[in-house]
């Protein structure tokens, strides 16, 4: 009816583009608010990931851990 609300969907296809509809979230990390993202460099170049996690995908040749900032510290 009117006013009903279409649900975001989210993806991780770097083909993909934004809508208000579509929505993407990083391959490695699922984070869906970072404004900077890069294709992925290991196993799937059609993914995306956060900045952070292509530049330790770079710098590594590994993925990211999800708790890596917490290992860190």
């Amino acid at each position: 009816g009117a006013g009903a609300s279409v649900p975001i969907q989210h993806t991780d296809a770097a083909a993909s583009k934004e809508t208000q509809y579509l929505r993407r979230y990083f391959s490695n990390c699922y984070t869906t608010e970072l404004p900077s993202w890069r294709h992925s460099t290991l196993g799937n170049p059609r993914k995306i990931v956060c900045n952070k996690c292509g530049l330790c995908e770079r710098t590594h040749s590994c993925p990211r851990p999800l708790r890596f900032d917490e290992l860190r510290a």
